[in-house]
């Protein structure tokens, strides 16, 4: 049997699920705030201690892979099937009764300047006006429900120019960012966190055709991009250790070196699990995959606030972690069997 010397982006496709239970264990260990390898004997005997906080300290990239992937699946999606109204109508439906339920039991309880800034915070157009010095932990569903209203417009030119329509797109969102920090330094700081994620969405939608035509890669390509993405990861732990200790210096730059990162991190770990079994693995990171919305909705929250109810000797900080996680994944698991329901309610009226 002959080998095939070629890769099928495909197959970003088909372990989708895996690399969003990866991201998604990336993100609560970056929303771990307790967590302090530094009370490691071990890790302080062999120096890794402090490797360990840097790669900590990336794991906010765990977004740009959820929005690499979202655009990624919002193509397959609307290719199949072009009805706007239908697509907007799952979108919102797979998004706002879980966002709304857990926003405003948080923002209940959680200190606000009054009725409108609660329902701003809830509602989310809060975060535009404020910035996360609002206090709006859901910031990436402020970036991600404009994103949505503005796909069908960005997979159309990506569908019909391709790369090029990819790099205009990008260039014109850089650009426009670039151009914010200088008339509105202060304004630019508050939303940065969004600007500097729309272009890893757009590429998400490129790879989202490239892998729904089938197109293939040499394999070589992706042996020489193995070693690439770990460069990619240290050159990012090294750049976010710096610029965060350097901000005002170098706030435009901030967080786009996870760009190239998400990319071919995607494609080299996908890869790995085209041509090993790793069943066990595969089947946990796809179930941690299949609630990320969920748990990333309801972690943070509920680290930061049940911190009084567990107390634990444990100075590291990982029993209380795994405590809250354990918690975050049975809440997930009833928030979205619940939502399903109101999925499948919808499908139902709607083939009647």
């Amino acid at each position: 049997m002959k080998v095939s010397k070629k890769f099928d982006l495909s197959e970003l496709s088909k372990y989708r699920k895996p690399i969003l239970g990866i991201a998604t264990l990336w993100i609560v260990l970056y929303h771990s705030w307790d967590l302090n390898f530094y009370e490691s004997n071990f890790l302080n005997k062999y120096n890794l201690a402090e490797s360990i906080t840097d790669f900590r300290m990336i794991g906010d990239s765990g977004v740009d892979f959820f929005l690499f992937f979202s655009a990624f699946g919002l193509y397959f999606s609307l290719k199949k099937n072009n009805v706007l109204r239908r697509f907007y109508k799952r979108r919102l439906l797979r998004i706002f009764p879980e966002l709304l339920v857990v926003s405003m039991i948080f923002y209940s309880f959680s200190p606000c300047k009054g009725l409108f800034d609660w329902f701003s915070k809830i509602f989310l157009f809060g975060f535009y006006s404020s910035g996360l010095p609002g206090g709006n932990h859901y910031w990436y569903f402020s970036l991600i429900i404009v994103l949505y209203l503005l796909f069908p417009i960005l997979f159309r030119i990506i569908d019909i120019w391709d790369w090029k329509g990819t790099f205009v797109l990008i260039t014109i969102v850089v650009a426009c960012s670039y151009g914010l920090s200088i008339v509105n330094p202060q304004y630019f700081v508050m939303i940065d966190i969004l600007t500097v994620r729309i272009p890893i969405f757009i590429v998400g939608i490129w790879f989202g055709k490239l892998a729904y035509n089938h197109t293939q890669i040499s394999k070589t390509f992706i042996y020489f991009s193995i070693p690439i993405s770990i460069v990619l990861i240290v050159i990012s732990c090294v750049l976010r250790k710096n610029w965060l200790q350097n901000r005002p210096k170098f706030e435009f730059f901030d967080r786009y070196e996870y760009f190239l990162m998400v990319i071919v991190l995607s494609v080299v770990i996908v890869f790995f699990f085209s041509i090993f079994k790793l069943r066990l693995i595969k089947n946990c990171l796809s179930l941690i995959g299949e609630y990320s919305l969920e748990i990333y909705l309801l972690y943070e929250i509920l680290y930061l606030n049940l911190r009084t109810v567990f107390k634990s000797s444990d100075k590291i900080g990982i029993s209380y972690t795994f405590a809250i996680l354990s918690i975050t994944f049975v809440l997930s698991v009833i928030l979205k069997q619940v939502n399903n329901v109101i999925l499948q309610t919808q499908e139902i009226n709607y083939k009647r």
